[in-house]
């Protein structure tokens, strides 16, 4: 990666005041809302809004990267991008209209920052897609938690490298 410099506390706190302002779908928005019932029409929305906005901000962080780790972060937003596809499809199937999320990334100032943001957005996906299984009876969401394991996995690693 970048050759960067690391402080570990700047670092914590920096995160703790991005994810506490954050204004993008996180791990809470995704899952259901207390008390109300939610379609899975009304899922895939949210999912592929967080899907988009991480599929953006990868495509950000790998300009900012060196070839190996932006190798690594363009098959992030590849993983993404399929997985979307397939959603906007399922969502298609269930309700007979289209749905085209907002791409939107919200700035980061390093890199560290952004992989952090993905990891953690990977999670909650994860976690999404594995209630999804059950709840909807579709194996395929479990494929898809899979994938957002291993994005999970890959950005505490790229994080790693660069502590």
């Amino acid at each position: 990666m970048d050759n960067l410099s690391f402080d570990s506390e700047k670092f914590t706190a920096v995160w703790q005041r991005v994810t506490e302002n954050r204004s993008g779908m996180g791990i809470d928005e995704i899952r259901e809302p207390q008390g109300e019932v939610q379609t899975e029409p009304e899922m895939l929305c949210r999912m592929m809004e967080v899907l988009a906005q991480d599929a953006e901000c990868l495509r950000k962080l790998a300009r900012k990267c060196q070839s190996r780790t932006r190798d690594t972060l363009q098959c992030l937003v590849r993983d993404n991008l399929q997985i979307l596809k397939k959603l906007r499809v399922r969502y298609f199937i269930l309700t007979g209209g289209a749905y085209s999320p907002n791409c939107e990334c919200k700035p980061f100032r390093a890199a560290a920052e952004g992989l952090r943001t993905i990891h953690i957005s990977a999670v909650g996906l994860a976690e999404s897609f594995t209630s999804a299984t059950a709840d909807y009876n579709d194996l395929t969401y479990n494929e898809f938690a899979e994938i957002q394991l291993r994005h999970a996995e890959t950005a505490a690693c790229l994080i790693g490298n660069m502590m």
